[in-house]
């Protein structure tokens, strides 16, 4: 750890990427955007739970749920409602599906994601994106990321090693490192030792050429 950021060995190549048997993709800023007034969650957040703020929103929530169990229902029904009024003008990236499509073709896939099921399961369906997951990973099972990615790796019968994330924060980059899974990062961000891709049209374009 160096200056609050991990610099993880688990630089993804070419063959990395070839050879495995897996891949885990996270979906908000990842396969998709999806515009959240997040300011807003976060005062409704603190509104309930008595908090002056709660920020970061994952975090405290994560906090005030081992001493406050019993808010957790009543957390998710705020991130489920805020999320909800923007899930229409949610926006698939480019080349999302294909890239899906295609690494489908080579072995099993996941998804993990801080949204709830309802949320979840309209956006895949809306965007004919269900059919190409066999693992679905959300907040209600764990709202660790690391956590999430170990159980999809378990879920997907696969070893760590075998496996490839797709994420877009340092975050998940983290998580990854801490799980043991190579990761593939959408947007750069400065010092990271991790393959970047600027966007998922990019990524797709890398498969098709020396990704194969």
């Amino acid at each position: 750890m160096e200056g609050g950021r991990l610099e993880t060995k688990t630089a993804v190549k070419g063959a990395v990427i070839r050879e495995a048997k897996g891949f885990i993709f996270d979906m908000d800023g990842t396969l998709l955007s999806i515009s959240v007034d997040w300011p807003a969650v976060g005062a409704e957040l603190a509104r309930i739970s008595g908090r002056s703020n709660f920020v970061p929103i994952f975090e405290t929530i994560k906090e005030v749920l081992q001493t406050n169990p019993q808010l957790r229902l009543p957390f998710f029904r705020v991130l489920d409602e805020f999320v909800l009024r923007q899930e229409p003008e949610a926006r698939l990236f480019e080349g999302s599906r294909e890239t899906l499509e295609l690494l489908s073709r080579r072995g099993k896939i996941a998804l993990v994601t801080m949204q709830g099921p309802q949320v979840r399961d309209k956006i895949l369906n809306r965007f004919d994106l269900a059919r190409f997951f066999q693992v679905l990973i959300s907040r209600e099972d764990s709202i660790e990321r690391s956590e999430q990615l170990a159980l999809a790796v378990a879920h997907l019968g696969l070893q760590k090693g075998e496996v490839v994330f797709v994420g877009d924060r340092i975050h998940d980059l983290n998580s990854a490192a801490k799980v043991g899974t190579s990761f593939v990062l959408m947007g750069e961000r400065p010092g990271v030792n991790a393959t970047s891709f600027p966007d998922m049209k990019a990524l797709l374009a890398f498969l098709r050429s020396s990704g194969k």
